[in-house]
């Protein structure tokens, strides 16, 4: 074994019932592959699974507001104006509608 590979893999014993490693090594052959491959792979996929599960999706709080919806008028306007009517602080709003 090389330095760098030590360096950069960890070795370590799994205890698995005979039956699933016979298994493991029919499926390997077949393959073409290793146990080794087969058992990163699966170990992988478990890892991703529960992680996605783990992790609830992202989800926006409801911020709706009570109002009938658009004010008359509003619907046609160009964005410029929307825009200047949003950053309205001198409450020409009123006026508008």
């Amino acid at each position: 074994m090389h330095i760098l590979d030590m360096l950069m893999h960890m070795r370590t014993t799994i205890d698995l019932p005979d039956a699933l490693l016979d298994q493991a090594r029919t499926v390997a052959n077949a393959s073409g592959g290793t146990v080794r491959e087969l058992v990163i792979e699966g170990l992988g996929e478990v890892l991703a699974r529960r992680s996605a599960r783990a992790a609830p999706a992202f989800r926006l709080p409801d911020c709706a507001v009570a109002g009938q919806g658009l004010q008359p008028g509003i619907a046609d306007l160009r964005w410029d104006t929307l825009r200047d009517l949003v950053h309205d602080e001198g409450g020409r709003w009123g006026s508008r509608a």
